[in-house]
């Protein structure tokens, strides 16, 4: 490869890499510090020679950028060194002090496979490519083995990597990770000896050379504590608030709605009685007023003014909200609602996240009438200052939160 088609290449992938991240507004950029991570790794090195008892140290610092919770872009330098005092022919010893720079895509593959669950919401098993440059800096030696000139030289190569690694949360802002990946240079001077021309000499030192990293590290997430990095997030889009499971949010919402369902039958039904008496009433009136019209207007006026009651009563009635769930003891509490699940587990993870948010009184209530599981963020004793609590919460928090009276 020509200098000249390195530079194009290098410069094509920096811009295809960079693109993404960097095509939002600063103001955006600035928002979302929860998409990026610093990741700090080292551990031994081992290539394509046969070592005498040496294995070399390398390390590496990352930035990574998460485009969303599969998939991420990343760039990252490292420095290492090679060494062997054996190599595989001639007593070919050398040392090879080196830097890589590099660019490359990174996919949580279990998410891809499984989806969102609780394990790949505390585990990840991911796979990554990308290229770079290595410079070496290498001394051997021997330069004068047959069929395998040796040379000290300082220069540059192509770096192309594939590997993959496991990563585990350890908190909202710490994981840790193991990693494995595989590079191999266009160079064959990593070692600094090459295959002389018209040699017929083939094998591992014939072409480009190639090692091997394996690394331990953590990774240290930005943003705010109070809120998942997007690595980690519940659902497939960035959000600066609190995020829910997709399957846990939709049954939340068919849970308020089987709640307003019952509040709904319970007037109805109220009505209907209501209504009933009221025709009850109609029919006397008009029975009194066809049969004694002329002697009876003090019982019509009378009935006339039971009809008048009972239409305000209706009325009264008709503005009335009840609540969805029976109160058969003397006090009444008034709880803030984060949400409703029939699933514990589901209560739990969400109680979680509104105690994080700087709730510490919340707690889940058991629905004795259908048996829901219900996170509260606060409770009182009155419905004015619940209304307070209310307003407060839907301004600054969650706009859905709603009031159940227990």
């Amino acid at each position: 490869m020509t200098r000249f088609d390195m530079k194009k290449w290098i410069t094509a992938a920096i811009v295809l890499i960079l693109f993404v991240p960097f095509s939002q507004s600063k103001a955006q950029i600035g928002e979302n510090l929860t998409d990026w991570s610093i990741d700090l790794s080292g551990g031994p090195t081992f290539g394509q020679f046969t070592f005498d008892s040496r294995v070399t140290a390398q390390g590496a610092l990352g930035v990574r950028y998460a485009v969303n919770p599969v998939f991420s872009l990343y760039g990252h330098a490292g420095i290492g060194r090679f060494k062997a005092d054996d190599a595989i022919m001639d007593e070919s010893g050398f040392t090879n002090n080196y830097y890589t720079v590099g660019l490359g895509g990174r996919a949580n593959l279990l998410r891809m496979v499984t989806g969102v669950n609780r394990v790949t919401e505390q585990f990840g098993v991911y796979g990554l490519a990308g290229l770079g440059l290595i410079r070496n800096s290498v001394d051997v030696a021997d330069t004068d083995i047959p069929g395998f000139p040796g040379r000290n030289f300082s220069g540059n190569a192509m770096l192309y990597r594939l590997g993959g690694g496991l990563t585990y949360r350890i908190s909202r802002r710490v994981d840790v990770f193991m990693q494995v990946d595989l590079n191999h240079s266009d160079s064959d001077l990593l070692d600094g000896y090459e295959r002389a021309p018209g040699s017929g000499s083939t094998g591992l030192l014939s072409g480009g050379d190639s090692y091997i990293n394996t690394s331990a590290g953590i990774s240290l997430k930005l943003g705010r504590s109070s809120v998942r990095h997007t690595e980690w997030q519940r659902q497939d889009h960035r959000t600066t608030h609190l995020t829910y499971d997709m399957d846990d949010r939709l049954q939340q919402l068919e849970q308020e709605q089987e709640l307003a369902d019952v509040a709904m039958e319970t007037i109805n039904e109220r009505l209907l009685s209501l209504s009933s008496s009221l025709n009850d009433i109609t029919n006397q009136l008009n029975t009194v007023y066809n049969q004694q019209f002329m002697r009876q207007y003090d019982q019509i006026d009378s009935l006339a003014i039971r009809i008048n009651v009972l239409e305000e009563k209706l009325e009264d009635l008709s503005d009335e909200i009840p609540e969805a769930q029976a109160n058969t003891g003397d006090e009444t509490t008034f709880f803030i609602v984060a949400g409703v699940f029939e699933s514990r587990q589901n209560a739990e993870l969400l109680l979680e996240d509104v105690r994080a948010e700087g709730f510490g009184n919340a707690q889940i209530v058991q629905d004795q009438v259908n048996n829901f599981n219900v996170v509260t963020y606060s409770q009182h004793s009155t419905r004015s200052s619940a209304n307070e609590e209310l307003n407060r919460i839907r301004s600054n928090v969650n706009p859905d939160s709603w009031i159940y009276v227990k």
